[in-house]
């Protein structure tokens, strides 16, 4: 099995590749010093010493300001990365990139309507607010595309069949756009919202 991963902070990327020593055989692990978006070129990445789970891009915004320390890193996007690794199709994408999110999934847009990826997850939380995006955002990419957006809860896996507000409340949530095939293969249960009760699930 292939595994891509991808870690532009040089001080994570070698915790990252101590702890990939440890992965089974028959893994084969391929560590990038990229970040992903929707972009390829370069890009400002929060510097700030010390190992951090929440390390990412900066905004134009804190870039101007200037507070945070910052480095030049390389950029590139899932589509390049699939040329280049000559990658046919994967079966999961992680995105964990604190609220550009959307920027990694608008790269990947080629990829979805192609239905080379199979489950596509991604984090949505507060760090959108500073990207000014909206879990609406993905929505809209995804129309048309043979992709259901769901969300990770205690219970399994929920579907959604279009975007409600109740859904952008930017509290720490796992979503998956899950291809069509394989909504049954992973048991994901479809609901809807209306005007007279929350979301509720049926088959």
């Amino acid at each position: 099995m292939d595994l891509w991963a991808f870690e532009p902070s040089e001080e994570i990327r070698a915790q990252l590749e101590r702890r990939m020593e440890s992965v089974p055989k028959g893994y084969r692990v391929s560590i990038h010093a990229k970040a992903v978006s929707d972009e390829p070129g370069h890009a400002a990445l929060d510097a700030t010493p010390g190992i951090s789970g929440v390390k990412h891009l900066l905004t134009q915004e804190s870039i101007d300001d200037g507070a945070t320390p910052s480095v030049d890193v390389a950029v590139t996007t899932l589509v390049d990365v699939f040329e280049e690794e000559k990658i046919d199709a994967v079966d999961f994408v992680k995105s964990d990139v604190e609220g550009f999110d959307l920027s990694m999934i608008r790269g990947a847009r080629p990829l979805l309507v192609e239905g080379r990826i199979g489950v596509f997850q991604f984090e949505y939380n507060h760090r959108w607010i500073s990207t000014r995006t909206y879990l609406r955002d993905v929505f809209e990419l995804a129309e048309g595309l043979p992709y259901r957006i769901c969300e990770v809860v205690p219970e399994g896996i929920d579907g959604y069949e279009s975007w409600h507000t109740e859904l952008e409340t930017y509290f720490e949530v796992n979503y998956l756009l899950v291809r069509e095939d394989l909504m049954e293969d992973l048991n994901v249960r479809v609901g809807e919202f209306d005007e007279s009760k929350p979301y509720t699930t049926r088959r």
